[in-house]
């Protein structure tokens, strides 16, 4: 399937998605969706914007660490994250529950953390 005719298809879903939930009076202010770009970080930042729509709670969660300028060293260094690792990338709260949301995109595949973390 073309990229095209995926992004005919997620537009379709999505008009089909608002007519279905929200009222008339309303639909003309919302705004029209892009098909997210097909990379992890696109495809989070696009279900972390949806859950955000529907009104739950969704943040991004860093397992990565973060870099740091040490001036003792004067190099950048990496800082360890407090999060455990194998973490899902998205955590969010769907009407009342806890969902943690793994986003995978081409050729990704878990890591032995995120299976040992999924189990």
């Amino acid at each position: 399937m073309k990229n095209s005719d995926h992004e005919n298809e997620y537009q379709k879903a999505y008009s089909n998605f608002i007519k279905i939930n929200f009222s008339e009076k309303i639909l003309n202010k919302i705004p029209s969706i892009k098909m997210p770009t097909p990379t992890a970080n696109g495809v989070t930042a696009s279900v972390i914007k949806y859950c955000t729509f529907r009104g739950w709670h969704a943040e991004r969660v860093n397992v990565t660490g973060r870099q740091k300028y040490d001036h003792k060293q004067k190099k950048m260094v990496w800082i360890k994250t407090n999060s455990r690792r194998g973490s899902a990338d998205i955590h969010a709260i769907i009407e009342g529950k806890a969902v943690m949301i793994e986003v995978k995109v081409g050729k990704d595949r878990m890591s032995d953390k995120q299976k040992e973390y999924a189990a």
